[in-house]
């Protein structure tokens, strides 16, 4: 994207107007005060600059420009957040004819799809029509206004019901065909409703976009005999069901302020949670909730909790759940719900309290494990304990470990939690899972011989070069602290004038740049620069396309630009100069070694001598031995 075309995005929204949407915002002298949205803020604290475009939490720290803010807000990438305001400005951003061919065709995939979403509510809304699905809804429990809320429809029996409406509205049987919602007979090529006589529930994505439908069978009908009791969605450009969530747009907020989502197994479960006040209950798509999800989830809250009724609480959902907390760094608790009952029929029959304390009891996930494997530990024999433990360890030894600090921590959690239940000792128990993973590794390696012996982490724990956390209070403290201070500095300079990027390159690698966001930072500049264009940092900032950095490099940027301009120069130089020595250091802490240990006059004076050269040959761009 051309640097030119953000900066006419940022420039025609006003972040005061667009902030403006989202919070409740009161004048304050020359800027705009309210709530912070990212944290919860008792006290206006979250600070709007429209001089300079920016925004500030005086109390969590986070800062951004209007790019960041909707990324932030809506959870979305870079491109996404810049589309939207685009379009709220009535700009075109595309300027390939490829890509500007996919997004037409996203786009028109989506308005296809909220087309037929018309359809079906419409289906629904009349009352003669959808007079059976009224009665199954309502049977349920579902109020009217939760109804709508969600925007429930309904498929007439009619297996030609949406494809008059489509011929007659002039809508492409072929989109119609690509996501899913008509099909076509493989014996004489006519086409046909694939959703018949059936609730619809639409899948929306986070920016309440009709992505998917998940239909349910009326109950006592043909179809209930012939086809399945739910048919979802196929995958298709704008729906990938292992990655949606039902009600995610609807949960988001509450789900920000709160820091929890809950998931749940059916659409009417959650549909009924939000109608009880319990608004950050989500549900997969008939699948279970894997990597995929963890990460959809990631972007909006730290803890999860799965709901499970009581027969997928079992063996089977230990397992899952244990592979999802071993695998991800979020906090993950299961709560299991009375046998026979699901959230809806609780929440109608005990009320909202009901659920609410099934859900304050939740275990965490190694305690969830523990529980079902081990829940007669007393009356087992030692091969059902092996054989349990076994279990439990070889679910670890085939997740991939978390490559940082997290991951060890998680491990030595489990295994101490395993070590007080069943009074084994800690080398036991390592030593098993050691084993297992071994033979983990065996097996994956004749199915993937190239495999064998896969990468190691080279960078190492993510901490500051200096000793400091990474978890300091936002981007500001961590624009201060983070890294090596040449190393910050470089990004603070480089990111406040792109123009000594060509300078840097070649001079100083992105192998020296120890702290990995740094690094990531450094890497995007170095790739902006080759491509020919001025690495700003709004460019930097479209190439990372990371949530967790925009703030960061909004931040090196505002540092750096607190230097004059007539002042970078000596400023840059200075840098490179600490970076060559940094390179010599290693060898003349050898040097000086070496002359502490001899007593031999001449060579000492050849060691002086190297010392001296080291000093005063070591060029910016030298990566090895200068003498």
């Amino acid at each position: 994207m051309n640097d030119d075309r953000i900066t006419q995005v940022k420039q025609a929204n006003d972040i005061a107007d667009v902030v403006g949407g989202y919070l409740s915002l009161r004048p304050a002298g020359p800027t705009f005060k309210g709530l912070c949205p990212f944290h919860e803020d008792k006290h206006p604290s979250f600070d709007v600059d429209p001089r300079r475009q920016r925004y500030r939490c005086w109390s969590c720290g986070k800062v951004g420009d209007v790019i960041s803010f909707v990324m932030e807000m809506d959870k979305i990438s870079f491109r996404e957040a810049l589309e939207i305001l685009a379009r709220r400005a009535g700009i075109t951003l595309q300027e390939d004819p490829e890509a500007e061919a996919k997004a037409n065709e996203r786009s028109h995939l989506l308005k296809v799809s909220q087309w037929a979403h018309d359809q079906y509510r419409g289906a629904l809304e009349d009352r003669n029509l959808g007079e059976q699905a009224w009665f199954y809804l309502e049977k349920r429990g579902l109020e009217d206004e939760t109804i709508r809320l969600f925007s429930v429809g309904y498929a007439p029996a009619n297996g030609t019901w949406l494809l008059e409406r489509a011929r007659r509205a002039g809508i492409s049987l072929d989109i119609l065909d690509k996501l899913g919602i008509l099909g076509r007979s493989a014996r004489d090529g006519s086409w046909y409703d694939r959703f018949r006589d059936r609730v619809m529930f639409p899948i929306r994505n986070t920016r309440s976009q009709t992505v998917g439908f998940g239909g349910r069978v009326l109950p006592g009908t043909l179809g209930e005999e012939k086809g399945p009791k739910y048919y979802n969605s196929p995958d298709s450009a704008i729906f990938f069901k292992s990655e949606e969530l039902f009600g995610l747009d609807l949960a988001k907020n509450d789900a920000s302020r709160s820091g929890q989502l809950v998931v749940m197994e059916g659409y009417t479960d959650v549909m009924m949670a939000h109608q009880f006040g319990i608004r950050q209950a989500v549900a997969t798509m008939g699948t279970a909730l894997n990597s995929r999800h963890i990460r959809t989830l990631k972007r909006f809250v730290p803890k999860v909790t799965l709901l499970y009724d009581s027969d997928a609480g079992g063996k089977g959902g230990v397992q899952r759940a244990l592979e999802i907390f071993a695998a991800s760094d979020i906090d993950l608790r299961v709560a299991t719900l009375p046998e026979g009952l699901d959230p809806c029929d609780l929440l109608v029959s005990k009320g909202q309290g009901a659920l609410e304390k099934i859900l304050a009891s939740a275990e965490d996930a190694i305690d969830h494990a523990l529980k079902v494997e081990f829940a007669n530990a007393e009356q087992m024999t030692v091969q059902q304990k092996q054989q349990g433990v076994d279990r439990v360890l070889g679910i670890l030894a085939r997740v991939p470990a978390l490559e940082d600090d997290s991951g060890t921590l998680k491990l030595d959690l489990i295994l101490n939690r395993m070590q007080r239940r069943l009074g084994l000792s800690l080398p036991t128990l390592k030593n098993r899972l050691q084993m297992l993973r071994q033979t983990q590794v065996a097996l994956e390696g004749r199915r993937h011989s190239e495999r064998i012996g896969g990468g190691t982490n080279t960078d190492g724990p993510e901490v500051d070069q200096e000793g400091g956390s990474l978890m300091a209070s936002g981007p500001l403290s961590r624009a201060r602290t983070l890294g090596r201070p040449e190393e910050r500095e470089l990004l603070q300079l480089l990111l406040a004038g792109p123009e000594w990027v060509p300078m840097v390159d070649g001079s100083i690698h992105p192998e020296e740049i120890a702290q990995p966001d740094l690094r990531k930072i450094f890497e995007a500049c170095l790739e902006i620069h080759r491509s020919g264009r001025p690495a700003r940092a709004d460019l930097v900032r479209q190439i990372l396309d990371d949530l967790g950095l925009v703030g960061l490099v909004l931040t090196l940027q505002e540092i750096g630009e607190g230097t004059a301009p007539d002042q970078r120069e000596a400023w840059l130089r200075s840098l490179l100069e600490r970076f060559a020595e940094r390179r010599v250091r290693p060898l003349q802490q050898k040097l000086k070694q070496q002359l502490l240990s001899t007593n031999d006059h001449d060579e000492a004076l050849e060691i002086l001598r190297r010392l001296k050269v080291s000093k005063s040959t070591a060029s910016p761009a030298s990566g090895g031995d200068p003498v």
